[in-house]
């Protein structure tokens, strides 16, 4: 009976979680947006619809299965950036019921429902944008979930599916790979530990050697990764916590009498093999148009070898090591188990911990205080890595059966993994397609271990949760990390093609421009816009002349700037093109180059200029011009 009612509450808490969060990301998906952002994966779905593959016909900055995945949404749901939203709105759902059955395991219903929501205030409602980061999160914790489930009933068939959701990750992004690293490192573990309760003590010397070779180099490829980088934060945040598991494992496999060798090799390769051919499985299904059309090197070129121009051209740094002083409250609360024998707070410290939290969300406006509540999140992941490691090596002072504490060791590589997503562009927001993991790996951290603080972690659950739901959500997603910049999404542009909400100063610049492109050329027709700036390509419904979305990915854009110029005049008069925008500076690849402008200022003599909040700031720089010439007489 008692079981019975468990399961009734659980199934209800289940429901309202997910009842809750539909209706608060519901409530956030249509507002704000990050132009080049939504411009990128706009033009790369309307290629696809086109016919033209990535890689191939027009340079994908991602891997190119998003690119084929919105294309579908465009047909279903119709050509409107508010259509890329719908489909990451029921993706978040997914990814919401897997966070909070993966939590339920070693948590009460009520308890893993506050965590799901943890997860989601500290993730996607910050930049609802469809953007393949969100999927990697999406898939890594589906597959979380699907490797728990292996672990519980040894079935394949939850392994291969788990593999094949590494693959997906994969083609939505390069990073993906990092998911495929964590799962690999969950089953040398689980092999690990079944092999502990072999009765042969007789240590298999060769497999020693080979995983603690495999596992060593594993940790030095994460120095090489960022050796372009490797600074004390990077190190911290990007080397140590993968280290930190690699040489738990070595130092674990030492400890192993275990069973005969080849048993050893056998049972690992098995399920390698599945988890790798799962993998490979969408991959490759993915690669037979490339491989019809000879362009299986245009694709290998695109996805391993153009993205390491954005370690050169879309670098953003860690915070500066004096951050590190905000997180000593949480490392000592994690902490707090391996010197705490028996349980000692009291309701209450909870009580005071409690009230510090509501002043902290209270002033969560001020800079100082918005700053140092981030500061304690960013470097969990490192923390989590050593701490959970060294539980986990104690196994004294641990309440959990050996299946939380492989889920424990899984949630830990994953977020360990995961996180590299953050490496080059460390803007803040990056740390929120990490974060569930972290916050899932947290809570199994905190439960697997006896004696720990239970009512102050509550308190401290309760202040991520206001903070962000109070300041994170509500704020604009380029102050995220430093301060609180309110958001005023409140107004669209008269364009069929966008359904989201912005500011009225951006509405007004957009909707402007775009009416002045629209003004002096043709539906269909091509125009060129620079530099990055492929929304204006997209909400006017123009053609890119061009393979690229972002000038720094063009194979010139660091060359010499004469020839540069030449080939851009060529495309100009090649296409016909009556109308150039320039956007003054860009995200990443700055202004337009001086040479390039002076050589179309003749061509184009007609000119109009936008400058962003004209009444506010009338003698401003301009954000955009557009200039043209008499439309071209086309056959």
């Amino acid at each position: 009976m008692v079981g019975a009612t468990y399961c009734s509450s659980h199934r209800w808490m289940q429901v309202t979680v997910l009842c809750i969060a539909a209706v608060y990301l519901f409530m956030l998906s249509d507002r704000g947006w990050i132009p080049h952002d939504e411009g990128l994966l706009s033009q790369s779905a309307l290629r696809v619809l086109e016919g033209e593959l990535p890689h191939i016909d027009f340079d994908d900055a991602y891997t190119g299965g998003q690119a084929m995945l919105h294309a579908m949404a465009f047909k279903i749901l119709g050509t409107n950036l508010y259509s890329l939203r719908i489909l990451l709105y029921f993706s978040t759902l997914v990814f919401l019921w897997a966070t909070y059955l993966l939590t339920a395991r070693v948590m009460p219903p009520w308890i893993a429902a506050l965590v799901t929501l943890l997860a989601m205030s500290w993730s996607i409602p910050n930049y609802f944008a469809g953007l393949p980061s969100w999927y990697n999160l999406i898939l890594a914790v589906l597959g979380i979930w699907t490797l728990v489930k292996y672990d519980e009933s040894e079935k394949s068939y939850w392994l291969a599916t788990a593999g094949t959701l590494g693959g997906i990750s994969f083609l939505f992004k390069l990073s993906g790979l990092f998911y495929v690293a964590a799962g690999i490192l969950f089953l040398v573990y689980r092999e690990q530990e079944t092999a502990k309760r072999s009765d042969n003590t007789k240590r298999p010397t060769l497999f020693l050697a080979f995983t603690s070779v495999c596992l060593t180099v594993f940790a030095l490829s994460l120095a090489m990764v960022i050796r372009k980088r490797l600074t004390v934060m990077d190190t911290l945040h990007f080397v140590v916590p993968g280290a930190a598991i690699s040489m738990f494992l070595v130092a674990n496999e030492w400890r192993l009498g275990g069973s005969r060798q080849i048993e050893r090799f056998s049972r690992l390769f098995r399920s390698l093999a599945l988890f790798i051919i799962g993998a490979s499985v969408p991959v490759i299904i993915f690669l037979v148009p490339y491989a019809i059309n000879g362009g299986l090197n245009a694709f290998f070129q695109g996805v391993f070898v153009l993205p390491q121009k954005r370690i050169q051209w879309t670098d953003y740094p860690m915070p500066a090591v004096s951050s590190l002083v905000s997180c000593l409250p949480m490392l000592l609360l994690l902490l707090a188990p391996f010197v705490i024998k028996r349980k000692t707070e009291s309701v209450l410290v909870a009580g005071v911990f409690a009230a510090a939290g509501v002043l902290l969300v209270a002033t969560g406006r001020f800079a100082v205080t918005y700053e140092n509540i981030w500061n304690t999140t960013r470097p969990l992941v490192p923390m989590l890595a050593v701490v959970g490691c060294v539980a986990l090596a104690k196994k004294e002072g641990m309440n959990a059966a050996i299946g939380h504490r492989r889920m424990l060791f899984l949630c830990l590589a994953m977020s360990a993994m995961v996180s590299l997503v953050q490496f080059p562009y460390s803007f803040a927001v990056y740390f929120c397609y990490a974060s569930p993991v972290i916050i899932v790996a947290y809570a199994a951290l905190a439960k697997v271990q006896d004696c720990y603080p239970s009512r102050i972690h509550l308190c401290v659950l309760g202040l991520y949760l206001g903070f962000a739901l109070v300041w994170l959500n509500q704020g604009h997603v380029r102050r995220i990390g430093v301060t609180y910049a309110p958001r005023h999404d409140d107004v669209g542009i008269a364009n069929p093609r966008f359904g989201l909400r912005t500011s009225q100063s951006q509405a007004d610049l957009y909707g402007e421009v775009i009416a002045e492109v629209q003004r002096h050329s043709t539906i269909g027709s091509y125009i060129y816009a620079t530099t990055d700036c492929p929304e204006i390509y997209f909400l006017s419904d123009r053609k890119n002349p061009t393979r690229t979305f972002y000038d720094f990915f063009e194979a010139d854009y660091a060359a010499a700037s004469q020839s540069r110029v030449d080939r851009i005049l060529q495309i100009l008069e090649t296409h016909a093109i009556d109308v150039v925008v320039f956007q003054w500076q860009g995200e990443f690849s700055g202004p337009p180059p001086f040479e390039l402008c002076n050589a179309i200022a003749p061509r184009y003599p007609n000119a109009k200029h936008f400058v962003r909040d004209p009444d506010v700031n009338p003698n401003g720089e301009p954000t955009f011009s557009v200039v043209w010439r008499e439309q071209t007489k086309r056959p």
